[in-house]
């Protein structure tokens, strides 16, 4: 591995047992714990028979919520500094054709959606026309100013 490597991994995945386990969801000074962008979050530190009395952190969640003492589990180690981090093992990993089929799904959509803005575009432009066709028109002018007069003089 190379030696300018932020990190390192320590173990492949591998079964270990925990042998010490705390969780917190606070820092030292009482306030929650939350992410750079303010999502909070649980700590989970263990110590397990592989690296001793060193602990391993990592971020709590459901797969991990009701581990404790004796738990046999699946952990990915890495060293990040002095620190030891532990990561959970992915549960399927890249399906490449379901990916291809929600790039289908949605290019359809959107072909859609375009279809729909095409349609309303003529419709507007249209419109846009006959707008612009009395607008200059004076005959259609003069009629549309002697229905408005007349209009005007219908009492109610």
């Amino acid at each position: 591995m190379d030696t300018l490597c932020a990190y390192k991994i320590i173990k492949n995945y591998m079964e270990q047992t925990i042998t010490s386990i705390f969780r917190n969801d606070k820092d030292k000074n009482g306030a929650p714990l939350k992410t750079k962008i303010g999502k909070p979050y649980v700590r989970v530190n263990i110590k397990t028979d592989a690296h001793g009395d060193k602990y391993i952190s990592g971020f709590g969640n459901a797969e991990n919520a009701n581990w404790k003492i004796g738990d046999k589990i699946n952990v990915l180690v890495e060293q990040r500094g002095e620190y030891l981090n532990f990561s959970m093992p992915r549960k399927e990993g890249f399906d490449a054709e379901r990916f291809v089929q929600s790039l289908h799904t949605i290019i359809e959509q959107n072909r859609a959606i375009l279809d729909e803005v095409q349609i309303l575009r003529k419709d507007t432009t249209s419109i846009k026309a006959e707008v612009e066709a009395i607008r200059w028109d004076p005959e259609k002018k003069q009629e549309e100013q002697e229905e408005n007069e007349e209009n005007e003089d219908v009492p109610e």
